[in-house]
């Protein structure tokens, strides 16, 4: 987070058996601990980068 330019994102994404948007996007200069609960019984990494990747939508400018 102490490397964050003006204009970057974030957001965190919790995953485990699914994934779940634990703090959504946003230019915050911190970070909270996760809140959302998810299953341990998986790593569905996949499901997270989609996740990921839905957030940020062709309207939405990315950092360069």
């Amino acid at each position: 987070m102490r490397h964050l330019k003006s204009g970057d994102r974030h957001e965190v994404i919790v995953f485990g058996e699914e994934a779940v948007v634990d703090q959504p996007l946003s230019n915050r200069p911190s970070v909270e601990r996760p809140k959302a609960a998810v299953s341990g019984r998986g790593t569905n990494i996949f499901q997270a980068i989609q996740l990921a990747l839905a957030t940020v939508t062709p309207a939405t400018p990315t950092a360069s």
